[in-house]
């Protein structure tokens, strides 16, 4: 459902998540819904990436992490959100590539695809009602990451510091559009403005994700202003 997605997609953007990946969605793509559902976290659905299975969705992710409430037939380490956070701090701090996977709101994750994963973790819940809403099982595992990156800041970073060409290539997808929107009215304070906005880029230190983040929102704003 759009909606699941978009709520996902808020709750990613509430902690500095924006890397999201659909595989073969129920309801097509783009998603309106998704869009109306993820308020301030429209940049995430807005960037999207969108495959038709698993296998592609995930080949380019060293560590994959799936999420289930049965487990009773998967020979797999099953962990609780704290200590799976903590096996991914390890696998951040050697800089591989981290992708938590969650399943469809009615069937969840089939055993095949979890058969990709390299752990599971499992959110205890009642055994009544064991199900969590997909949005809401992203976010108790975010959230656990938050409390991670915080107390061990000197020991580890979740994100990679970016390269100098993602950062060139965010300004430069910055400089774009401020030369659409008519910023720079004195064409010879260009240049100088321009370095200016770079040396403020880089006091931030800006991570990866950061980067990417930024990226998201100068594309929704220029969507949304045309």
């Amino acid at each position: 459902m759009g909606e699941n997605i978009g709520a996902t997609a808020r709750v990613m953007s509430n902690f500095g998540c924006c890397n999201l990946r659909i595989v073969n969605p129920r309801d097509g793509w783009p998603n309106q819904k998704a869009l109306e559902m993820a308020v301030h976290g429209k940049f995430v659905v807005e960037q999207a990436e969108i495959f038709q299975d698993i296998r592609s969705a995930i080949a380019d992710i060293s560590y994959l992490i799936a999420t289930t409430a049965n487990t009773r037939y998967l020979a797999k380490t099953v962990n609780g959100p704290s200590d799976s956070v903590q096996k991914i701090a390890q696998h951040l701090d050697s800089k591989h590539s981290i992708g938590l996977m969650f399943g469809r709101e009615r069937s969840g994750l089939t055993n095949e695809e979890i058969s990709f994963a390299d752990e599971i973790v499992r959110i205890r819940t009642s055994r009544i009602n064991p199900s969590l809403n997909l949005a809401q099982a992203v976010c108790i595992i975010l959230y656990e990451l938050s409390k991670l990156d915080q107390s061990n800041t000197n020991e580890f970073n979740l994100t990679q510091k970016a390269t100098q060409a993602e950062i060139s290539y965010l300004i430069k997808h910055l400089e774009s559009e401020l030369d659409a929107a008519n910023f720079f009215q004195v064409p010879e304070k260009k240049e100088g403005m321009m370095q200016n906005i770079r040396n403020i880029i880089m006091r931030m230190h800006p991570h990866s994700q950061d980067v990417r983040t930024l990226r998201g929102i100068i594309k929704a704003i220029r969507k949304n202003g045309t």
